[in-house]
């Protein structure tokens, strides 16, 4: 995920192939426009707190480290709000795997 990204879709294939934003647009005056001190602090707050988040959604699951965590640790709910606990098997239909 690129600097600015506002998940638009648009360079993953969705629509124009060019990012509206940020430093992954195709845009030469959007890019000369990103200033990459400023950008670089706030990609690495983003990140700092994502790593803070993660740290207490694992101490409320009752884990240390991320790599304790399996897919049996996991569930989804649909839009319909059926939750599904064996999320392999629920993907594996749906995907018709």
């Amino acid at each position: 995920m690129s600097s600015e990204c506002i998940r638009a879709r648009m360079c993953s294939g969705y629509g124009s192939h060019q990012s509206p934003v940020g430093m992954a647009t195709q845009d030469p005056k959007k890019r000369t426009s990103y200033i990459v001190v400023r950008k670089g602090n706030e990609i690495a707050n983003y990140h700092k707190n994502l790593i803070k988040v993660m740290k207490t959604i694992l101490a409320i699951m009752g884990f240390e480290k991320i790599d304790q965590l399996s897919k049996k640790n996991f569930s989804y709910k649909n839009n319909s709000g059926e939750i599904f606990f064996d999320i392999d098997k629920y993907f594996k239909k749906k995907l018709q795997l």
